[in-house]
């Protein structure tokens, strides 16, 4: 539905302002959304404190990072060279130490967790 005033002053191209207003909305929204989409990540369920050391998830790895979150350090995942935060734990207390597959919604350097495979 059209104004008085959209049909007197149409914009230069023959688009109305509230056409360009929607799209820009539209545009808007679309750009902000794409951020929570889930995301797939391949790394080594490891400690905050020892981090990176346990990638390779050889028996002593799995033993040290599992006596580690046992004794209160928060799980991470190690992807690469970087390391990420794990917002819902739950999801990796039966993978401490392994390698995995992972799909969940990263925000910063903070990953939720939805789905965790070996």
């Amino acid at each position: 539905m059209t104004t008085s005033y959209e049909q007197e002053y149409p914009s230069p191209e023959g688009k109305t302002m509230t056409k360009r207003i929607l799209l820009t909305a539209a545009l808007f929204l679309t750009t902000a959304s794409t951020s929570a989409f889930a995301e797939n990540f391949k790394g080594t369920v490891s400690d905050a404190m020892c981090g990176a050391k346990h990638v390779n998830a050889s028996k002593e790895d799995m033993d040290c990072a599992k006596k580690c979150v046992l004794g209160g350090e928060k799980a991470v995942l190690i992807v690469g060279d970087k390391t990420y935060k794990i917002d819902n734990q739950d999801a990796v207390k039966d993978h401490i130490g392994h390698k995995v597959n992972v799909t969940g919604t990263l925000t910063g350097d903070t990953i939720h967790i939805d789905k965790v495979t070996m």
